[in-house]
């Protein structure tokens, strides 16, 4: 396992990063050179699997309203590393212009077909640096599980105030790592590995502290900072230990979409607001940011 170190804003990552080239060769072996890394992809999806995809945007259309106090149809959204274009077919249905960028449209092409016209394919990086130089200009930016994947976060992530309007908003959702539930977790056995570690996958492992810090020494204000279902929690019980027992996943996985459903279902407010409660807690499985500059 690769040596992981805490940087000076107070999250982890791997001490010796590979190179930018290092990098680009793994994503395009993965991405495209077989067709097989597609298959999880050519599959079809439960009506509650949909509804999940859907809430979870519903939730950030709700900060997002509360945040501008208008009518998102008047806005432009943009959603860098879009895969299978769940947030892309959210808006494109509300009639609201959204438009993506991924390294391939095959995932959106394979799960959610009539917006695949909407992904730019190619280098997201360098896709970024050609919007900013075409003066192209967006009010929403969502970066979902993207930020943990690269090399340098402090200029990715300087570089959307290039395509960012002022006042305009930077969602980003990345996983939430070395948490206190998981150092509960191995402090106390219930799991015998750090199994969030993912090289070279994922090269930064964010908390709630650290993701703050990141934008706001780097002039982004935080509007608000949320999370998703702590389904780590089913590690606490033997006989939901999905990372002990992998054949425990998919009931836990179809456990966790139902009861986001049912919150959801309650009150989308209410559960932005239990959310945003369990991050501040250093909990859920996941950390969804809202930030914006002047």
């Amino acid at each position: 396992m690769p040596n992981v170190i805490t940087n000076k804003y107070g999250f982890r990552e791997i001490e010796n990063k590979p190179s930018q080239n290092e990098l680009s060769e793994y994503y395009a072996k993965k991405y495209y050179s077989d067709d097989k890394q597609f298959n999880n992809y050519q599959k079809n999806y439960s009506e509650a699997e949909k509804s999940f995809f859907s809430n979870r945007v519903k939730r950030k259309v709700a900060l997002l309203e509360k945040h501008f106090g208008t009518d998102l149809k008047s806005k432009s959204i943009l959603d860098v590393g879009c895969g299978e274009g769940w947030i892309l077919n959210y808006f494109h249905e509300e009639g609201i212009n959204v438009q993506g960028l991924e390294f391939s449209r095959m995932a959106a092409s394979q799960v959610n077909p009539h917006v695949a016209e909407l992904v730019q394919e190619g280098d997201v990086f360098e896709n970024i640096e050609n919007l900013a130089s075409k003066g192209d200009r967006f009010d929403v930016i969502i970066l979902d599980n993207v930020l943990e994947h690269v090399i340098d976060p402090e200029y990715f992530v300087n570089a959307f105030k290039k395509i960012l309007n002022p006042k305009g908003v930077l969602i980003v959702e990345v996983p939430n790592d070395f948490s206190v539930l998981q150092k509960h977790l191995m402090d106390t056995g219930r799991i015998d590995r750090e199994f969030w570690v993912a090289y070279p996958d994922h090269l930064s492992y964010f908390n709630f502290e650290g993701l703050k810090a990141l934008f706001e020494q780097n002039d982004w204000s935080t509007i608000e900072i949320t999370c998703d279902f702590p389904i780590d929690m089913n590690l606490l019980n033997e006989n939901t230990n999905y990372v002990m027992d992998k054949t425990k996943g998919k009931s836990v996985h179809f456990a966790r979409i139902e009861w986001e459903n049912l919150l959801d279902s309650i009150s989308i407010e209410n559960a932005n607001e239990l959310f945003a409660v369990y991050a501040k807690m250093g909990l859920g499985r996941n950390l969804i940011g809202y930030f914006t500059f002047d």
